[in-house]
């Protein structure tokens, strides 16, 4: 005979039983889950130092000869047409790039490139050398066949005594820009004198001439070592110090290489060969930086101290530097070779010494300018 109630208590007892065990099961699912957030939580991503940006510009010569300006950002080109890039500067996230193309007939023209787009700057032959930006205001110093100039905004101001400029920079309501003008002497050859013609490196404030660097007499002996061609390749301001870097053509090759601090020479570079050249300055601090060649290796200067960039061919030079805190970035190019025809040039970037190619292949490649911004 079946117990009812034996049965009925037997029922009950499982299902509590059933009930614990599935509880037990789901606490511990629960436990496993909160072990597994505890132990492997997941971590914030946080960059505490970003990589900067680094922007270059140059050109590039394909195989049929044909040059493109070209500009770079973080390694990666861009062709901005057939021209030269000479010079790059960067504010806002806006990219202005200074030097020459075509225009619609194709003829050359000096050129500004803001954000890849391309403005024409003269009507007739022209080259923009540099570019500066303060605030709102674009500042191009650039070269019409005999005549230099300064570009801002559109509006063009004529630089006294002619010449050529090569660069140009701003602090505060104060427009530097730096070449050479054009001085015509005489020339004494027994009794024999001929008017010649030789380039004085200067410094225009303003639009006025500021500063003059080479010695001017009024009759010269060709055959002796007297200066007959001199450029204010570049010009720094920094507070109120105002830096120059000159280079001075003697009878070819002797090249002296000098860095001015108002009007005073800082130092003279130490020749050590006749092929030695310096382009670019920079300063940071109390630092002088400058960027060139001797005997065709790549070279940086700090405060008159050589230090040698590590090369990967027989032959380069330094274009261009660009200081940011603590580091130094240099660009310029190397080939196998002297001959400038008939093989590859590499476009190479040192940070701190350590170089990388940006470009390399069937093409020569030039790299004349560097800027960096920091993130």
């Amino acid at each position: 005979m079946i117990n009812f109630l034996e049965l009925n208590n037997m029922i009950k007892f499982k299902q509590m039983k059933n009930a614990q065990i599935l509880s037990l099961l789901f606490a511990a699912a629960v436990c496993m889950g909160c072990d597994n957030k505890v132990d492997n939580p997941q971590p914030d991503v946080k960059v505490d130092n970003p990589q900067p940006d680094v922007y270059v510009v140059g050109k590039e010569i394909d195989a049929q000869g044909t040059t493109f300006a070209i500009v770079w950002k973080n390694g990666v080109v861009q062709n901005l047409g057939e021209g030269e890039a000479y010079s790059v500067f960067v504010q806002n996230n806006d990219v202005y790039v200074a030097g020459w193309g075509l225009n619609a007939l194709g003829f050359r023209v000096a050129m500004l490139w803001e954000n890849g787009i391309g403005k024409e700057l003269t009507e007739g032959w022209g080259e923009a050398k540099s570019v500066f930006v303060s605030g709102t205001d674009v500042y191009v110093a650039l070269n019409e066949r005999n005549k230099s100039k300064i570009w801002k905004n559109g509006r063009e101001e004529m630089l006294p005594n002619g010449g050529r400029a090569t660069c140009v920079f701003v602090s505060g309501n104060d427009v530097y820009v730096a070449g050479n003008v054009s001085v015509l002497l005489r020339e004494k050859k027994g009794s024999i004198i001929n008017v010649v013609e030789i380039r004085v490196a200067t410094v225009w404030k303003n639009g006025e001439v500021y500063q003059t660097f080479t010695e001017v007499v009024d009759e010269i002996d060709l055959n002796s070592d007297r200066i007959t061609y001199a450029e204010a390749s570049s010009v720094f301001v920094s507070g109120n110090d105002v830096y120059v870097l000159e280079r001075t053509y003697h009878p070819f090759p002797i090249h002296d290489i000098r860095v001015w601090k108002n009007g005073v020479i800082l130092y003279l570079l130490d020749n050590e060969s006749n092929w030695m050249d310096a382009i670019s300055l920079f300063v940071s601090g109390n630092d002088a930086y400058v960027c060139g060649s001797e005997e065709n290796i790549p070279i940086f200067w700090k405060n008159g101290n050589k230090q040698t960039l590590p090369s990967g061919t027989n032959y380069g030079v330094a274009n261009s530097i660009f200081v940011s805190g603590n580091d130094v970035y240099v660009v310029g190019t190397e080939r196998e070779t002297y001959s400038p025809v008939s093989q590859s040039w590499d476009a190479k970037l040192w940070t701190n010494g350590i170089g990388k190619v940006l470009a390399n292949g069937e093409t020569r490649i030039i790299p004349y300018s560097v800027f960096v911004v920091k993130k």
